[in-house]
């Protein structure tokens, strides 16, 4: 139970991670919308242009897996309760006698 509870907060920790990177991505794009760019070689430009590959990318990612989810809605369903189900691996569990 206790590797359970690991892995749901290290979930959950990863999802705020990724949800502080996007917020502030967008910040920075919001804030440097209208710079001066120096040419060649642009600090800022090259900050922006990570971004936009960031956000292209997790849409991407985004959109193939909404697409899979629509098309295979049912092995998409069996995955998250497979995934859900807790199996314990335990003698009790598996109902095994030791009375030897």
């Amino acid at each position: 139970m206790k590797r359970r509870k690991q892995q749901t907060a290290m979930a959950l920790f990863l999802c705020l991670a990724l949800i502080t990177v996007m917020i502030l991505s967008a910040a920075l794009v919001i804030h440097h919308s209208g710079h001066e760019c120096i040419g060649p070689g642009c600090r800022v430009c090259d900050q922006l242009r990570h971004v936009g590959l960031l956000f292209r990318q997790f849409s991407l990612l985004a959109a193939c897996f909404l697409a899979v989810a629509a098309l295979f809605p049912r092995s998409f369903l069996s995955l998250r309760e497979a995934a859900t189900r807790v199996r314990v691996a335990s003698p009790v569990g598996l109902k095994v006698r030791l009375n030897h």
